[in-house]
């Protein structure tokens, strides 16, 4: 019997247990390769990035090479972003940001998106200075529905494969939930996608003008060396080298040993990704995150276009082995809107993400 799974259930959601992911996984790693050795083809390689399933390109195998088959599930050690790969493909292996493969023959493109959210759910607690390594990755511990029978008692796996309870995950009922939820998305996307955005303006940025970012920041890097296992949680943010969410790990206390950075300033991590944040933060330690401290008065309408800019310019120069650091950043420029004495059009900024704020709310309760 496959139960109802129904993740807004609260009742629900407390019948969950917890599994190993080595209990539940064969856990493999792709062979050592880089990208700089291979040409243009059609075979995915997948890294450690955190959006379009993890391919950062498509590329020709090498004759004879031995590819990673699919129907398996990657998971990236810098933050957890977990994704199906129903396809072979090429993977980011070696040192640094590989990647580990997840196997279980039960797997389905449905469950495996499933389980793909839990594991980056569960593995907010990891951030760059402490990485979802292999071996952190086979004693985490997520929780997943199990099955039943249809009398309303448990199915017990007397070999105790998956856990030393005996627990079986519902696969199926995994998959139904997916399936479901999947259902309810593409209908609040059609009625997304019916407004017409005829009338949405193109922005023509031929009179804008690159100005140094060290015009109007200084640059800033935390002093300590705050570790996520001994910090307590709090209400301060604790910003970490992240593509989604505002750089958020984790909120902790106030008395933790780092540098509290003040409101309406911007993080520029490693990687490029920019954020304007509203709040009082500290960041992860050894430099991965940059604080651009504003020399001006700036508000959270021309902050958000300002890291638009600089992380829209950001985004393919810098990576892993490419890092964007303080000595790096000081010497970048922004690119914005100007008057016509040159000088940067604040208001047309602020007023530009205020209808971008906007449009956005009007868009989002579509999908309510």
């Amino acid at each position: 019997m496959k139960s109802d799974i129904n993740i807004n259930n609260k009742d629900c959601l407390l019948n969950w247990k917890e599994f190993e992911i080595s209990r539940l996984f064969t856990i493999k790693s792709p062979a050592a390769r880089t990208i700089k050795s291979y040409s243009e083809g059609k075979t995915p390689y997948v890294s450690s990035g955190s959006f379009n399933n993890g391919i950062v390109s498509y590329l020709e195998p090498m004759a004879d090479e031995k590819i990673e088959k699919g129907q398996c599930i990657t998971v990236s050690p810098l933050d957890g972003s977990a994704f199906f790969q129903e396809e072979d493909f090429l993977g980011r292996g070696g040192a640094g940001s590989a990647i580990s493969l997840l196997y279980n023959l039960n797997l389905t493109r449905y469950n495996a998106l499933f389980i793909c959210t839990i594991i980056k759910i569960m593995a907010e607690k990891f951030g760059y200075n402490d990485a979802l390594t292999s071996d952190n990755l086979r004693k985490l511990r997520i929780k997943l529905p199990i099955e039943y029978k249809e009398d309303g008692s448990r199915v017990y796996d007397s070999e105790k494969r998956y856990s030393d309870e005996g627990f079986v995950p519902d696969w199926g009922g995994m998959e139904k939930c997916m399936k479901e939820l999947k259902k309810k998305v593409d209908k609040s996307l059609d009625s997304f996608q019916a407004v017409s955005l005829s009338k949405q303006e193109s922005m023509d940025v031929s009179g804008w003008r690159e100005f140094p970012i060290a015009d109007f920041f200084d640059f800033s890097l935390p002093k300590g060396d705050l570790q996520v296992k001994k910090v307590e949680d709090g209400d301060i943010p604790l910003i970490t080298p992240s593509n989604f969410n505002n750089g958020l790990l984790m909120k902790i206390s106030a008395e933790s040993e780092s540098t509290l950075y003040a409101a309406n300033s911007l993080t520029v991590d490693m990687f490029g990704n920019a954020y304007f944040q509203e709040a009082n933060f500290f960041v992860t330690a050894h430099g991965h995150v940059n604080v651009l401290v504003p020399k001006i008065c700036i508000n959270k309408y021309v902050g958000c276009f300002m890291a638009s800019s600089i992380k829209k310019m950001f985004f393919y120069k810098y990576g892993f082995s490419d890092m964007c650091t303080q000595k790096v950043l000081k010497q970048e420029v922004i690119v914005l809107p100007v008057k016509k004495d040159a000088s940067p059009d604040w208001e047309y900024m602020e007023e530009y993400m205020k209808k971008m704020e906007k449009t956005a709310v009007e868009r989002m309760n579509l999908l309510v």
